[in-house]
């Protein structure tokens, strides 16, 4: 069943389906409000009752934070139902169209106060709604994007999902750009959430390193270089990447046979030599970093590399940036999330996407899911850590 809309009909089918949805149990023998002394729902089409007037108009002037935590703590109540919920989007609507209705021959409806009652954004708090029962972010109506009530919805999210508060910006944005990219499978985003907080803690970073930024290190080099245990040498004319040595020659370095093989290898890194060759000025440690082992070496949540993949995710319609010209691009916070998601789910780092592994009805398969990124390493980490995120969304 999809999410709630202002229209959605009031079937007998749909209340009846809507309790698996919240994932609340036994709520269909639930009574229909909370307290009938402090909630007064109309009946039908009937004018609305002062409790609706004051309770609705007070929901409108909330901005979204404030309306997100007075939902929640509204249908958190144990009394609330299917019922309730439905009867409260049914005379949302009622009070709109009364409202509508009014001509200058009928009294305007007035709150307890004596000031006249005002049209209700329904689409708002119906969003809202859905944000706190489904926790998903619906698609966007009205002015919520451009007023930022959509980021406002996805931080709310991000708090549900983790108790790290330094993890709640990125998880959000996370979550938006899912939503963008129409990506609604809550099995796929949790994974997605997971691969991110083991991939780099929730950090555009270097590969091997905690640095957000593109910068020199000899251990770094040293660590692209080599070729290690299930670790290939980025220094390899595999993928796009041309060998150092190689490199250097092309953009007119002067290089001895020796030193070239040396630059040229994929085991140990060739650091004396290197250092010689920046000692006798002839090379400098940014014409390192612009060799491909170490310009395209891993970077951003999930780490990006080969230049290969730089040039196909900074080519594909949505990222459109010349990421094998600006590979430091791929730490760009909001590149690098377009990279996460959308490596993850349509362009690929592998071949895999996880749709071949994981939706919300029949694959369920978190463990082999990691194929997607990489081998089979973390992965059953990387499995438990996404199942949680997907109990904290509310999953089935």
């Amino acid at each position: 069943m999809e999410a709630i809309t202002p229209d959605t009909p009031l079937s007998l089918a749909a209340l009846v389906a809507l309790p698996q949805l919240l994932d609340k149990k036994s709520l269909v023998s639930k009574p229909l409000v909370r307290n009938a002394t402090t909630i007064q729902f109309g009946q039908g089409n009937s004018s609305p009752t002062d409790w609706e007037i004051s309770k609705f108009n007070s929901l409108n002037s909330l901005n979204m934070p404030e309306l997100l935590k007075t939902l929640e703590t509204d249908f958190s109540n144990e009394n609330n139902s299917e019922k309730y919920l439905a009867n409260f989007i049914t005379r949302l609507n009622n009070y709109n169209n009364q409202i509508q209705r009014q001509s200058t021959t009928s009294p305007p409806i007035k709150h307890p106060n004596g000031k006249v009652a005002v049209l209700i954004n329904v689409d708002r708090i119906v969003y809202a709604i859905n944000v706190v029962f489904y926790y998903k972010l619906p698609i966007a109506v009205g002015d919520l994007a451009q007023t930022g009530q959509i980021r406002d919805a996805a931080y709310y999210l991000a708090t549900k999902l983790s108790s790290n508060r330094k993890y709640h910006n990125i998880i959000s944005k996370i979550l938006m750009e899912c939503r963008y990219y129409n990506i609604t499978s809550k099995r796929q985003i949790a994974y997605i959430l997971s691969t991110a907080e083991h991939e780099s803690g929730f950090m555009p970073i270097m590969e091997h390193s905690t640095s957000q930024t593109f910068t020199f290190g000899a251990e770094l080099a040293a660590y692209y270089f080599k070729r290690g245990k299930n670790k290939a040498s980025y220094n390899d004319n595999v993928n796009g990447n041309v060998k150092a040595g190689d490199s250097l020659i092309q953009r007119h370095i002067q290089l001895s046979q020796e030193e070239r093989d040396a630059l040229n290898g994929t085991q140990d890194y060739p650091k004396t030599i290197i250092e010689k060759l920046i000692e006798k000025g002839k090379i400098t440690e940014k014409d390192i970093m612009n060799c491909d082992f170490y310009r395209y070496a891993g970077k951003g949540f999930v780490q990006l590399t080969w230049r290969d993949n730089y040039n196909k995710f900074g080519k594909d319609s949505n990222i459109n940036r010349d990421l094998v010209t600006n590979p430091e691009l791929a730490l760009d916070v909001d590149i690098a999330i377009k990279c996460l998601v959308l490596g993850m789910t349509s362009i690929g780092f592998t071949g895999k996407l996880l749709k071949e592994f994981l939706d919300d009805d029949k694959l369920v398969f978190w463990t082999k899911a990691r194929i997607v990124v990489n081998r089979q390493d973390k992965a059953t980490d990387i499995a438990n850590s996404a199942k949680v995120y997907y109990r904290n969304m509310k999953g089935k």
